[in-house]
């Protein structure tokens, strides 16, 4: 879930041009806004922004956790896991 750092932000659109779901926006202070209830975390904006004032959520405290990597770090995927089929085989386990 990306982040805007607002002191770095100068209102240039980049990113307002190159969202795919059009998630951002340029408020009345021409500062860009993320709508995250539309963003799909691409990236685009991220690597685009010639001034490196959009961030990702790991750069914020008030967004840790969220944007859908703590599902994955929970241990809760539908995955076989360290066990599944297969474990153990030809590493002289028995």
């Amino acid at each position: 879930m990306p982040w805007i750092n607002e002191d770095q932000c100068r209102g240039c659109g980049a990113c307002v041009r190159v969202c795919p779901v059009n998630a951002i926006s340029m408020n009345s202070s021409r500062i860009a806004v993320i709508d995250q209830s539309k963003c799909t975390k691409c990236g685009n904006c991220l690597s685009l922004c010639p001034m490196d004032c959009i961030r990702p959520n790991s750069e914020n405290s008030d967004l840790k956790g969220q944007g859908g990597g703590a599902a994955m770090r929970s241990g809760s995927g539908s995955g076989a896991g360290r066990r599944g089929p297969g474990s153990g085989l030809g590493r002289g386990r028995r």
